[in-house]
């Protein structure tokens, strides 16, 4: 039972060291998860379960699409060495025998054999040393229980997920915000893809340039280095609709700067992908696409568009992915919330009993708090149901608790409370005065009284 309750405590830990590495990836802003605004909350929700693999809800994604945004990772097995150790009881046996006086009659089969001769060459002599119990036997020793120290060491393989460097060198990512993008959650989706695609793209190690555009093309954004990502993606989540689509610019601006960065010629491909990302609602067609230049499309749908360019995209694309986001759901929470649960209890008991010194100095402690607070608040914000509510009231008043600041406020406040009580002490030992005394009214009449009377 003992076992199975381990086990099952183990699980819960590496599902919720899943849970917060899957945040992680977006763990570039220079504010906390906590203090992301809701909407942006919800786009990082969508974004960060596109780079675990997993369905959004309503949205129906083929395996194409999972491949642009899901991480690649293998499985490898390492090399683990435990070693086990235990007591263990032995029973050694009887190694010598010990000789000693007959002590009953019942012993006579024991005695030694050169006195045994005494039973047919002297009877009497014998019966007399048995009746006096002075003939030797031999008796072994009584078998020893020792228990011994064992130990032994075992190798195991224990699988670990590792992300798979793709063989991509630049990504060159299109996102349309026209005002058409704006219904049916496109805009949202739009956003959530590009996020999860440029992450995976920039984790393994490639050079990412953006562009968004409308009627116009917005400025082209380099993300050279892991210090440009942030940049781009609050840029990426900031961004709002505009009116017009232009998509022959935005394409033919792509293909231009391509061109120029990779100096191409009509016999080499181009190291660069790009990844359009739009409702294909455009005022302008399609451009011819140079063929050695991958256009990956993923055309967002959702009802009410007008002048569709879908055959002109598909034709044009070398992977072409229709998607309809009219019925997009946010993923659910709530085994989430469950696991964030179970770590409140789990920190709930640790702090029982614990002084405010002892949680000061406990690094670890502090770190799961504050990694569990900021989690159940940002969940609050995107889900305001009774139970995400109630996870995070409890991880405030745990970080509220276990806090350096809180608990250096608690030492000020009884420090004050002390300061408090001295001062009013003080105060009444300076008002307190011992009563008169009158030496003659109190001693009169009693046996202290000396004085002469007449």
């Amino acid at each position: 039972m003992a076992k199975e309750r381990e086990s099952s405590v183990r699980g819960v830990n590496e599902n919720l060291s899943d849970f917060y590495k899957s945040w992680g990836a977006f763990d570039i802003f220079e504010k906390t998860l906590d203090q992301l605004p809701p909407d942006w909350l919800k786009i990082l929700n969508i974004a960060r379960n596109l780079l675990d693999g997993k369905r959004i809800p309503g949205v129906n994604l083929p395996s194409t699409v999972m491949a642009l945004v899901e991480k690649d990772q293998e499985i490898v097995f390492e090399k683990r060495y435990m070693t086990r150790k235990w007591q263990q009881k032995s029973i050694l046996p009887a190694t010598s025998i010990d000789v000693k006086n007959l002590e009953d009659l019942s012993q006579l089969p024991k005695v030694l054999p050169a006195h045994l001769l005494l039973q047919g060459e002297a009877p009497e002599i014998f019966a007399y040393r048995a009746l006096t119990h002075s003939l030797p036997i031999a008796e072994m020793q009584k078998p020893r229980a020792i228990t011994e120290e064992k130990s032994e060491t075992l190798m195991e393989l224990v699988p670990k997920a590792r992300e798979r460097t793709s063989m991509r060198q630049r990504v060159y990512a299109l996102m349309d915000v026209s005002l058409s993008m704006k219904s049916n959650y496109k805009l949202i989706f739009s956003k959530a893809v590009m996020l999860a695609y440029l992450a995976k793209a920039h984790e393994e190690g490639s050079e990412v340039y953006f562009r968004a555009f409308a009627g116009s093309v917005g400025d082209l954004v380099a993300c050279i280095s892991p210090e440009d990502f942030p940049a781009l993606a609050k840029r990426i989540l900031g961004y709002r609709v505009y009116h017009g689509t232009d998509i022959r610019y935005a394409l033919t601006t792509a293909v231009e700067d391509i061109s120029r960065m990779e100096r191409l010629t009509d016999s080499r491909r181009a190291k660069t992908e790009v990844l359009l990302i739009s409702d294909g609602e455009s005022y302008t067609p399609i451009p011819l696409m140079p063929k050695n230049i991958a256009l990956h499309t993923l055309h967002l749908v959702g009802g009410g568009e007008e002048f569709i360019l879908d055959k002109e995209l598909r034709q044009m694309s070398n992977t072409y992915t229709r998607i309809d986001t009219g019925n997009l759901m946010l993923p659910s929470i709530s085994e989430e919330a469950w696991f964030m649960f179970e770590e409140i209890e789990r920190l709930e008991d640790q702090t029982k009993g614990l002084t405010d010194s002892e949680m000061k100095y406990d690094r670890r402690l502090q770190q799961r708090v504050e990694a569990i607070r900021k989690h159940t608040e940002a969940y609050r914000k995107i889900d305001s149901s009774e139970k995400v509510r109630e996870n995070a009231g409890r991880a405030q008043k745990l970080h509220d608790k276990v806090s350096l600041e809180k608990a250096e406020e608690r030492l000020k406040k009884k420090l004050e409370l002390i300061r408090y009580f001295i001062k009013k002490l003080m105060q009444k030992i300076k008002s307190f005065r011992l009563p008169k005394f009158d030496r003659k009214k109190v001693l009169a009449g009693s046996l202290f009284d000396f004085r002469i009377k007449d």
